[in-house]
Protein backbone atom coordinates (compact mmCIF):
# COMPACT_ATOMS: atom_id res chain seq x y z
CA UNK A 1 0.00 0.00 0.00
CA UNK A 2 2.96 2.16 0.56
CA UNK A 3 4.66 1.47 -2.75
CA UNK A 4 0.90 2.52 -4.53
CA UNK A 5 0.66 5.94 -2.32
CA UNK A 6 4.27 7.04 -3.80
CA UNK A 7 3.72 5.99 -6.84
CA UNK A 8 0.17 8.12 -6.68
CA UNK A 9 2.19 10.93 -5.32
CA UNK A 10 4.38 11.13 -8.39
CA UNK A 11 1.92 10.75 -10.78
CA UNK A 12 -0.52 13.87 -12.15
CA UNK A 13 -4.07 13.59 -10.65
CA UNK A 14 -5.78 12.38 -14.13
CA UNK A 15 -2.89 9.57 -14.29
CA UNK A 16 -3.11 8.76 -11.03
CA UNK A 17 -6.98 8.54 -11.39
CA UNK A 18 -6.25 5.42 -14.01
CA UNK A 19 -3.86 3.63 -11.41
CA UNK A 20 -6.07 3.70 -8.86
CA UNK A 21 -9.20 2.68 -11.43
CA UNK A 22 -6.50 -0.30 -13.01
CA UNK A 23 -5.47 -1.35 -9.39
CA UNK A 24 -9.01 -0.93 -8.32
CA UNK A 25 -10.41 -2.67 -11.11
CA UNK A 26 -12.50 0.17 -11.54
CA UNK A 27 -15.71 -0.14 -14.18
CA UNK A 28 -15.53 2.30 -17.46
CA UNK A 29 -18.62 4.40 -15.56
CA UNK A 30 -17.08 4.99 -12.84
CA UNK A 31 -14.04 5.96 -14.14
CA UNK A 32 -15.84 8.52 -16.05
CA UNK A 33 -18.03 9.43 -12.90
CA UNK A 34 -14.10 10.39 -11.22
CA UNK A 35 -12.73 12.10 -14.21
CA UNK A 36 -15.92 14.29 -14.42
CA UNK A 37 -15.78 15.06 -10.68
CA UNK A 38 -12.19 16.38 -11.35
CA UNK A 39 -13.47 18.86 -14.52
CA UNK A 40 -16.16 19.95 -12.06
CA UNK A 41 -13.40 20.70 -9.31
CA UNK A 42 -11.33 22.67 -12.17
CA UNK A 43 -14.32 24.45 -13.30
CA UNK A 44 -15.79 25.45 -10.01
CA UNK A 45 -12.66 26.81 -8.23
CA UNK A 46 -11.78 29.70 -10.87
CA UNK A 47 -15.78 31.18 -10.19
CA UNK A 48 -15.65 31.05 -5.89
CA UNK A 49 -12.26 33.39 -6.38
CA UNK A 50 -14.59 35.43 -8.51
CA UNK A 51 -16.99 36.20 -6.28
CA UNK A 52 -14.95 38.44 -3.61
CA UNK A 53 -13.52 40.64 -6.12
CA UNK A 54 -16.36 41.53 -7.60
CA UNK A 55 -18.65 42.10 -4.22
CA UNK A 56 -15.70 44.26 -3.23
CA UNK A 57 -15.63 46.27 -6.28
CA UNK A 58 -19.50 46.90 -5.57
CA UNK A 59 -18.86 48.14 -1.95
CA UNK A 60 -16.51 50.16 -3.05
CA UNK A 61 -18.64 52.25 -5.59
CA UNK A 62 -21.10 52.17 -2.93
CA UNK A 63 -18.92 54.42 -0.93
CA UNK A 64 -17.82 56.30 -3.57
CA UNK A 65 -21.47 57.42 -3.95
CA UNK A 66 -22.03 57.98 -0.53
CA UNK A 67 -19.25 60.11 -0.04
CA UNK A 68 -19.59 62.00 -3.27
CA UNK A 69 -23.29 62.89 -1.94
CA UNK A 70 -22.55 63.88 1.33
CA UNK A 71 -19.67 66.52 -0.29
CA UNK A 72 -22.59 67.84 -3.08
CA UNK A 73 -24.72 68.09 -0.04
CA UNK A 74 -22.51 70.11 1.83
CA UNK A 75 -20.95 72.22 -0.67
CA UNK A 76 -24.34 73.10 -1.59
CA UNK A 77 -25.79 74.09 1.85
CA UNK A 78 -22.28 76.53 2.29
CA UNK A 79 -23.24 78.00 -0.86
CA UNK A 80 -26.40 79.33 -0.12
CA UNK A 81 -25.25 80.03 3.49
CA UNK A 82 -22.87 82.51 1.84
CA UNK A 83 -25.33 83.79 0.03
CA UNK A 84 -27.58 84.79 3.01
CA UNK A 85 -24.71 86.08 4.62
CA UNK A 86 -24.42 88.16 2.21
CA UNK A 87 -27.74 89.50 1.02
CA UNK A 88 -28.56 89.42 4.73
CA UNK A 89 -25.88 92.77 5.84
CA UNK A 90 -26.79 94.04 2.73
CA UNK A 91 -30.43 94.72 4.10
CA UNK A 92 -29.25 95.68 7.80
CA UNK A 93 -27.25 98.25 6.14
CA UNK A 94 -29.93 99.90 5.07
CA UNK A 95 -28.07 101.98 2.68
CA UNK A 96 -30.42 104.86 0.61
CA UNK A 97 -31.93 103.69 -2.60
CA UNK A 98 -30.61 105.19 -6.24
CA UNK A 99 -34.02 105.30 -7.20
CA UNK A 100 -37.39 105.97 -5.02
CA UNK A 101 -40.25 104.77 -7.11
CA UNK A 102 -43.41 102.57 -7.17
CA UNK A 103 -43.01 100.99 -10.42
CA UNK A 104 -41.61 97.97 -11.63
CA UNK A 105 -41.29 99.96 -15.07
CA UNK A 106 -39.42 102.77 -13.52
CA UNK A 107 -37.00 100.08 -11.82
CA UNK A 108 -36.74 98.32 -15.82
CA UNK A 109 -35.79 101.94 -16.85
CA UNK A 110 -33.38 103.11 -14.30
CA UNK A 111 -31.33 99.74 -14.09
CA UNK A 112 -29.36 99.42 -17.51
CA UNK A 113 -25.51 98.19 -15.76
CA UNK A 114 -27.37 94.88 -15.13
CA UNK A 115 -26.67 92.01 -17.63
CA UNK A 116 -30.50 90.96 -17.15
CA UNK A 117 -33.55 92.72 -16.73
CA UNK A 118 -35.27 93.02 -13.40
CA UNK A 119 -38.43 91.29 -13.47
CA UNK A 120 -41.30 90.81 -10.60
CA UNK A 121 -41.41 87.39 -8.97
CA UNK A 122 -44.42 85.80 -9.11
CA UNK A 123 -44.30 84.88 -5.16
CA UNK A 124 -43.94 88.40 -3.98
CA UNK A 125 -47.72 89.05 -4.26
CA UNK A 126 -48.94 85.30 -3.74
CA UNK A 127 -46.51 84.25 -0.65
CA UNK A 128 -44.96 87.90 1.13
CA UNK A 129 -48.04 89.70 0.34
CA UNK A 130 -45.85 92.53 -1.14
CA UNK A 131 -47.67 93.87 -4.07
CA UNK A 132 -46.07 96.40 -6.42
CA UNK A 133 -47.97 99.40 -4.52
CA UNK A 134 -45.54 98.67 -1.36
CA UNK A 135 -42.83 99.01 -3.34
CA UNK A 136 -40.41 102.08 -2.06
CA UNK A 137 -37.00 102.32 -4.53
CA UNK A 138 -33.81 99.89 -5.59
CA UNK A 139 -30.67 100.33 -5.70
CA UNK A 140 -27.47 98.66 -7.23
CA UNK A 141 -25.74 96.07 -5.10
CA UNK A 142 -23.53 93.02 -5.85
CA UNK A 143 -23.88 89.23 -4.68
CA UNK A 144 -20.92 86.73 -4.72
CA UNK A 145 -19.17 89.30 -6.99
CA UNK A 146 -21.75 90.38 -9.63
CA UNK A 147 -23.74 93.06 -10.12
CA UNK A 148 -27.27 92.86 -8.82
CA UNK A 149 -29.84 94.86 -7.82
CA UNK A 150 -32.38 94.82 -4.34
CA UNK A 151 -35.67 96.40 -4.07
CA UNK A 152 -36.77 97.53 -1.33
CA UNK A 153 -40.50 97.32 0.38
CA UNK A 154 -41.91 98.14 3.25
CA UNK A 155 -44.84 95.47 4.10
CA UNK A 156 -48.05 95.66 5.92
CA UNK A 157 -47.06 95.20 9.00
CA UNK A 158 -44.50 97.92 8.26
CA UNK A 159 -41.57 95.79 8.40
CA UNK A 160 -38.96 96.06 5.44
CA UNK A 161 -38.61 93.56 3.21
CA UNK A 162 -35.53 93.65 0.37
CA UNK A 163 -35.50 91.47 -2.36
CA UNK A 164 -32.52 90.89 -4.42
CA UNK A 165 -32.17 89.75 -8.20
CA UNK A 166 -29.27 88.43 -10.20
CA UNK A 167 -28.28 86.26 -13.58
CA UNK A 168 -28.46 82.76 -11.51
CA UNK A 169 -24.88 80.33 -12.23
CA UNK A 170 -25.23 77.41 -10.70
CA UNK A 171 -21.00 77.12 -10.72
CA UNK A 172 -21.26 80.41 -9.17
CA UNK A 173 -24.12 80.09 -6.27
CA UNK A 174 -24.48 76.00 -6.25
CA UNK A 175 -28.17 74.32 -6.77
CA UNK A 176 -30.47 76.91 -5.42
CA UNK A 177 -34.76 75.30 -5.73
CA UNK A 178 -36.06 76.04 -8.77
CA UNK A 179 -39.48 77.16 -8.60
CA UNK A 180 -40.25 76.87 -11.89
CA UNK A 181 -39.51 72.87 -11.93
CA UNK A 182 -42.03 72.67 -8.88
CA UNK A 183 -39.31 73.00 -6.75
CA UNK A 184 -39.78 74.86 -2.73
CA UNK A 185 -37.68 77.33 -1.99
CA UNK A 186 -34.99 77.27 0.49
CA UNK A 187 -35.18 79.23 3.85
CA UNK A 188 -32.11 80.43 6.20
CA UNK A 189 -32.05 82.03 9.35
CA UNK A 190 -29.27 84.38 9.56
CA UNK A 191 -28.00 86.94 11.64
CA UNK A 192 -31.38 87.68 13.03
CA UNK A 193 -33.75 87.82 10.04
CA UNK A 194 -35.30 85.32 7.54
CA UNK A 195 -33.48 84.81 4.33
CA UNK A 196 -35.59 82.82 1.39
CA UNK A 197 -33.45 81.77 -2.20
CA UNK A 198 -34.81 80.58 -5.04
CA UNK A 199 -34.57 80.88 -8.70
CA UNK A 200 -36.88 82.13 -11.13
CA UNK A 201 -37.36 83.21 -15.20
CA UNK A 202 -33.64 82.42 -15.21
CA UNK A 203 -32.28 84.59 -11.68
CA UNK A 204 -31.18 83.87 -8.52
CA UNK A 205 -33.87 85.65 -6.16
CA UNK A 206 -33.89 86.17 -2.99
CA UNK A 207 -35.87 88.10 -0.30
CA UNK A 208 -34.75 89.29 3.42
CA UNK A 209 -37.57 89.95 6.39
CA UNK A 210 -36.42 90.98 9.69
CA UNK A 211 -37.87 88.46 12.24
Amino acid sequence: MKQDETVHAKLPLKDAIRHQAASEQLSVGQLDELLAMQRDVLVEAPVKRSKLPVWLGAVAACCVLVVSLFIWQNSTQQYSRDIALEVAGNHLQLKPMDVETQSMTEIRRYFTQLDFSPVRSSLLETQFDLPENLMIGGRYCSVKGVTATQIRYRGTDSELRTFYEVGYDEERYGHIPDIDKGETPQELMVKGVKVTLWVEKGLLMALVADM
